[in-house]
This record gives C-alpha cells, sequence and structure tokens, in this order.
C-alpha cells in the first residue's frame, strides 16, 4: 500500500512541475483592443480583417495585417480593407503593433504564430522584439 501512495505523489509532482500553461493568446477573432499601433500609419496601417486569410494552426477567418486602404468596402484593389501595400518614400519606415505581458514567473518562453510575408526581398520583413525589462 505505501508504494501505491508515493507512486501517486510522485506523478503529482512529476504533473506539476513540468505542467505548461499559455500567458498570452490571441487568434484575432474576436479583437485586438490589447495591441496598441505605433510608427508611420501612412500610406500603410495594420488592421484586422478577413482579407489575409488565416494562419494553418488556428481555425478561423481573421489575421492581423498591413494595407494600404482603399476608398469603397471590401478586399479589392479598391478596397478600404485589402491585403496590400504601397512603398514608402526612400529611406526607413516602421509601421509596429505590438502587445504586452508579464512572463516574471517563467524561464522559457515558447513563441508560436503563423505569418505570410508579401513584399520586396531584402526590403519588406517581420521582426519579432521581446523585452526583459517591460
Amino acid at each position: 500500500m505505501p508504494k501505491y501512495i508515493l507512486l501517486a505523489l510522485l506523478s503529482l509532482v512529476y504533473s506539476t512541475i513540468y505542467s505548461q500553461s499559455s500567458l498570452y493568446s490571441n487568434t484575432f477573432e474576436t479583437s485586438i483592443a490589447d495591441w496598441t499601433l505605433y510608427g508611420d500609419v501612412a500610406p500603410n496601417t495594420w488592421i484586422r480583417n478577413t482579407c489575409a486569410g488565416n494562419g494553418p494552426s488556428t481555425s478561423g477567418t481573421n489575421a492581423l495585417y498591413i494595407t494600404k486602404g482603399g476608398t469603397v468596402a471590401g478586399c479589392g484593389a479598391t478596397g478600404t480593407e485589402q491585403y496590400a501595400y504601397d512603398n514608402s518614400p526612400s529611406g526607413t519606415r516602421s509601421t509596429i503593433i505590438a502587445t504586452s505581458f508579464v512572463a516574471n514567473c517563467v524561464t522559457t518562453i515558447d513563441v508560436q504564430f503563423d505569418y505570410k510575408i508579401d513584399g520586396a526581398a531584402g526590403q519588406d520583413y517581420l521582426e519579432f522584439v521581446y523585452s526583459t525589462n517591460g
């Protein structure tokens, strides 16, 4: 009997120590209210909509993407939600969207996200940045 109790306690301790939890998750299906927009917002800006599709890891229809906007509603070539961008004037311009969460209690963070980049090679890119001091 003591062996079974010890085995049960060890199993409980093992599962508690090595459990995983999610610090942050967003599928962009309901809101981007916890994200903040920075930088140059013209001619391109970040929006949440359906024109870019959604990545393969999570079901849904919305995505967070850059648009140059347009004059009529929709995803077409003149659509206000189109998945397209205008070239910026010469120089470096950045449009940044960011969110934050507290991760003081963890020592290892695993980041997963789907992304799709359509732009000029060597000029348009995604940069993932994190901070350990806020």
